[in-house]
């Protein structure tokens, strides 16, 4: 969205009923840098959008196991 100056959340309220699959990962909207994500992450409020989830990937760089089941947890108490 940054790149091609288009309106991310109007983007994501069109598309959001049709997405079957996605895949997660934070970064500074500059390069994709693939890091960890906590209780602020940007798209957990759109999560409930996603009626036709059927997968969801978590990439990020390497992290404890400890790290991804926090990372888990977050998106499982966010669907």
């Amino acid at each position: 969205a940054k790149n091609y100056k288009f309106d991310l959340e109007k983007a994501i309220l069109k598309i959001a009923p049709y997405v079957e699959g996605i895949h997660l990962s934070d970064n500074s909207g500059e390069e994709d840098t693939n890091d960890y994500f906590d209780n602020d992450f940007w798209f957990l409020p759109y999560f409930k959008l996603f009626t036709s989830l059927k997968y969801i990937g978590l990439e990020t760089k390497p992290a404890s196991n400890a790290k991804i089941l926090e990372m888990h947890s977050i998106i499982k108490s966010s669907i």
